[in-house]
């Protein structure tokens, strides 16, 4: 009986870090800045909330960034 206890354990544990694994994973995000008429905005920064890393729009306001998780981006412009 112990023996199927711990192994129904173990297989809820392993679950537990599969989900973890496929939650943390990277993913690329992508988008395209524009302002209320719809007119691309080059220069806007984006950044990962909390780090570092971040990127810029291109001149057609284009930005890919590769985040982890559920990563918030802050965009920020002066112009």
């Amino acid at each position: 009986m112990k023996k199927t206890i711990y192994s129904k354990l173990l297989a809820l544990l392993l679950l537990f870090f599969i989900q973890a694994a496929a939650y943390t994973q990277n993913r690329e995000v992508s988008g395209k800045v524009t302002d209320t008429d719809e007119v691309p905005l080059p220069g806007v920064s984006i950044q990962i909330k909390g780090t570092t890393q971040g990127t810029i729009t291109d001149f057609d306001g284009n930005y890919s960034l590769t985040v982890v998780g559920d990563a918030i981006l802050i965009y920020s412009y002066v112009g």
